[in-house]
């Protein structure tokens, strides 16, 4: 009965690791679109995706360097996918 429970403890250590190390990638994606005069410009976006789940705001800015610099703070929170949009809303409502 012991080595059965150690067992399922060293299993339990093992998979929270393993759900630690897993990955998330934090890329910016790039656009074009087209504004009000019919004018292409490129914008920028984040895309977030590990563990099954992923998000995509394809036109946050067409400041590269202010989605640059929003994606370096993804990163270094370790934001999930799912919480992107809101982290992105707050974002622009502080920009623009």
């Amino acid at each position: 009965m012991k080595f059965t429970s150690n067992v399922r403890e060293v299993f339990l250590v093992i998979s929270l690791i393993q759900e630690n190390e897993s990955e998330i990638a934090y890329n910016i994606v790039k656009s074009l679109t087209q504004c009000e005069e019919n004018i292409d410009r490129i914008v920028y976006g984040i895309q977030i995706s590990g563990n099954g789940e992923s998000s995509q705001i394809k036109d946050i800015s067409s400041d590269k360097q202010k989605v640059e610099q929003l994606l370096h703070k993804l990163k270094k929170l370790e934001v999930r996918p799912k919480f992107l949009y809101e982290i992105v809303e707050d974002f622009l409502c502080e920009y623009y």
